[in-house]
């Protein structure tokens, strides 16, 4: 494989959380949102890592200061474009992939992370992105398709047509890019959207138009990218990782969670 640098979004309040703790700090069966994330990461003995931080950032910081980790700070918040934007100078120049994260996602596996980084490096593209199909994609960015199975664009919801509506396919927040294609079209994202943010996902669109290939791999297991955004995700998230010890008879879908429902 070519050589990957992790960069972890981690800059934001988790305002639906109630809480002034930052959201990638909010335990977790005793342990920070984050530090899930980073234990998963090491498996993947990554070349570099850094954070992105954001809000009470010196606090994040300091929590993390036994990890080998660097870090940026986002300031202010501007969406998760604007993110991988004030870390350029981190990761620009650097050999091989850029594998990007979200703090929240604590249930994604390096299985899955290795299989996206592989079919990344195995068709060449300039983005890989990971996906996964829920039944309700309420909320979601669609994942829009062309007639080849390519990936064609990323609809967030509040920008989504009837048909788009429709697609039952997500984008999950997590994305692996050949550095030089990102650096070629991350400058080129503008805040002409509803949110006045700068999205990530519009790279989808930027880089197929240089004729740059983007894949995207489904991650069948829809518990592994389920974000934290308010208290019963957490609870859910406890439920899953309760049912998933050694020991415990496994199942689908924790008691209380239903596909669809992350």
């Amino acid at each position: 494989m070519n050589p990957t640098h992790v960069l972890i979004m981690a800059a934001g309040k988790g305002t639906r959380l109630k809480s002034s703790l930052p959201k990638v700090l909010h335990p977790l069966a005793g342990q920070p949102l984050v530090e899930h994330l980073l234990q998963t990461v090491e498996d993947l003995n990554p070349r570099h890592t850094l954070v992105v931080v954001g809000h009470q950032a010196a606090m994040v910081k300091s929590r993390l200061r036994h990890r080998a980790v660097e870090f940026a700070e986002q300031v202010p918040q501007l969406g998760t474009g604007h993110a991988v934007q004030v870390a350029r100078d981190w990761w620009c120049g650097k050999p091989g992939n850029l594998l990007i994260l979200s703090g929240d996602v604590p249930l994604i596996s390096a299985g899955t992370l290795r299989k996206m980084i592989q079919a990344h490096d195995r068709t060449r593209a300039g983005l890989t992105l990971l996906s996964t199909r829920l039944a309700d994609p309420t909320g979601y960015g669609r994942v829009i398709r062309a007639e080849d199975g390519r990936v064609r664009g990323i609809v967030e919801q509040k920008e989504a047509g009837p048909s788009e509506l429709q697609v039952k396919e997500v984008n999950t927040g997590l994305y692996c890019f050949r550095i030089p294609d990102l650096s070629e079209v991350i400058d080129r994202l503008t805040a002409d959207n509803r949110q006045k943010e700068y999205y990530l996902t519009d790279c989808v669109g930027l880089l197929s138009r240089l004729g740059k290939a983007v894949e995207a791999v489904v991650c069948d297991d829809w518990l592994e990218v389920m974000g934290v955004n308010s208290p019963i995700d957490l609870a859910r998230m406890e439920k899953v990782l309760r049912e998933r010890r050694p020991g415990h008879r496994k199942s689908h879908a924790p008691a209380g969670i239903e596909p669809g429902s992350v």
